[in-house]
């Protein structure tokens, strides 16, 4: 059994919300928190119901990190520093053994926001966890899943605590930019730290410096609760809230990069008297440029070397005009057919064969 269809099975046995099984749909309702505060919570039971699924981590839009890459021109959003919130899109695994499940989940999370909109009918406005393709009414890609990063220490706000292990605290917690642990410092002696409840495959937890490194790209099993929120400006919006994450297959690091060695130097170009030369010269092969200080002619024509004919007339000391090729057996050159054919009736003497040049002598007559 793989580690994907070993945690759903788990899940499973434990009975736990496993959004994957159509059937945890029905068990499960809205209870009013507090005034504009909602939650989806398991029928009979008063706790805030933990929803799973078996999801990827997308790379793209990803903000899983110390501190959810904190830009101040969020400021004019009215979103601070201290309501900062690590977050990524949650994604179909496309693993076989799930196929179909993650529909199921998204399913599970429109049927129930659309429920809540149908009874608080009043509002002009939804923000959605769910993920379309841009200006498309496709079916869904995605839900953002969250996770808040800092609290206010006042009882009001819950009380919240330091974490017992000090590399998780508000003091050493890591910044990606400056303008992040400039804010940082502001919030010391009024906020703490809730570290994103992750772990590795191994069960150990993620500490924040790898945030990117062991979630961005993995495949996980993230429980979440689905919280709906309307203020006083009348726009609804869920979420869905990270209660915990566990690594199932860690995201596949990504190929080195191979440098390629410098390209060798072209071959430099052609002057412009070459250029000229070989426009205007059929045989600019055999064309010599001439360079500054060299005292040869411009222009040097290459000699044609002589034929294999030639070439043995003028080794033996033949003369050009008595000797011809014997081309094939038996068969006379074209000259001594004429010359045959004008003295027809005359006896010829013989022609003498050179049989190692193949060269055709005729003997003077008397």
């Amino acid at each position: 059994m793989s580690p994907i269809e070993r945690a759903r099975e788990d899940l499973r046995n434990r009975g736990e919300m496993y959004m994957g099984d159509p059937k945890n749909l029905e068990e499960l309702t809205w209870v009013t928190v507090r005034v504009g505060h909602d939650q989806v919570v398991q029928k009979g039971r008063a706790s805030p119901a933990v929803l799973y699924a078996i999801v990827y981590i997308s790379k793209d839009d990803y903000r899983m990190t110390p501190c959810s890459d904190w830009d101040p021109y969020y400021e004019g959003f009215g979103i601070g520093f201290e309501k900062a919130k690590a977050n990524a899109i949650a994604q179909d695994s496309a693993m076989p053994e799930l196929q179909g499940d993650f529909l199921n989940v998204c399913t599970a999370i429109d049927v129930k926001c659309a429920a809540k909109l149908q009874e608080d009918s009043a509002g002009h406005g939804l923000t959605h966890p769910l993920r379309r393709p841009w200006r498309s009414s496709g079916p869904w890609t995605g839900f953002r899943i969250q996770h808040r990063l800092f609290r206010n220490t006042g009882a009001w706000y819950g009380d919240w605590q330091e974490d017992p292990d000090p590399q998780f605290r508000i003091e050493n917690w890591p910044v990606n930019w400056p303008a992040e642990g400039t804010e940082l410092t502001k919030i010391l002696g009024s906020h703490v730290v809730v570290p994103l409840p992750a772990e590795d495959v191994d069960g150990n937890r993620i500490h924040p410096l790898h945030y990117e490194e062991k979630l961005s790209g993995a495949v996980i099993r993230v429980g979440f609760v689905l919280n709906h929120y309307f203020p006083l400006n009348g726009k609804h919006r869920f979420t869905a809230d990270i209660d915990n994450i566990r690594v199932l297959v860690p995201p596949t690091p990504e190929p080195p990069v191979v440098l390629l060695p410098p390209l060798a130097p072209l071959s430099p170009p052609a002057s412009p008297q070459r250029e000229r030369i070989a426009r205007n010269d059929s045989n600019a092969g055999n064309v010599k440029v001439k360079r500054e200080g060299d005292v040869t002619p411009a222009k040097e024509r290459v000699i044609t070397p002589p034929t294999p004919k030639r070439k043995r007339v003028v080794e033996q000391g033949l003369d050009e005009s008595d000797v011809e090729v014997k081309h094939e057996e038996g068969e006379l050159p074209l000259a001594k057919k004429q010359k045959l054919s004008a003295t027809a009736g005359r006896a010829e003497k013989p022609a003498l064969v050179n049989k190692a040049t193949h060269v055709v002598k005729k003997e003077e007559e008397d």
